[in-house]
């Protein structure tokens, strides 16, 4: 009986000893386990906000391509004078010239607008013509006469 009082004994003196450490490493245990979560959570938000802002970005280009091909004026010679009637179409970044050679045939001059270099214009009662000068073309200008 005594040696039962005395292993008791030690075993409530090692509960007594180990049981703050138990606890101590028991909330260790659950902050580290808080702290993976927060993080998680953290990287969960950072990789749903990168999505969204793809998204926008995306959206925002679509748009200013949209906005690209929209043109800005088109404007077209008269057919009974001319045979053939060219087309001016302005765009927000370039100026097309569609010349019309032929029945079903055409050529289309580009123009960027950082190389237009000046615009004349001149207008008599009935008619009118258009005259760009172009820094980027050889001949370094486009007359178009409606």
């Amino acid at each position: 009986m005594m040696y039962e009082m005395k292993k008791d004994f030690q075993d409530r003196k090692k509960t007594k000893v180990f049981e703050p450490a138990k606890k101590a490493a028991l909330q260790t245990t659950q902050e580290v386990i808080q702290e993976k979560k927060l993080v998680q959570e953290g990287q969960d938000d950072a990789a749903r906000a990168d999505v969204k802002k793809k998204q926008q970005d995306s959206d925002k280009l679509d748009d200013l391509v949209q906005k690209a091909q929209n043109p800005l004026i088109s404007i077209s010679s008269v057919f009974p004078f001319m045979l053939f009637p060219t087309k001016l179409s302005v765009e927000p970044t370039k100026i097309n010239i569609t010349h019309k050679e032929f029945i079903a045939s055409e050529g289309i001059q580009s123009i960027n607008i950082k190389n237009v270099s000046d615009v004349i214009v001149q207008t008599n009662p009935f008619f009118a013509s258009i005259k760009i000068i172009d820094l980027g073309f050889i001949a370094n200008n486009v007359q178009i006469k409606w």
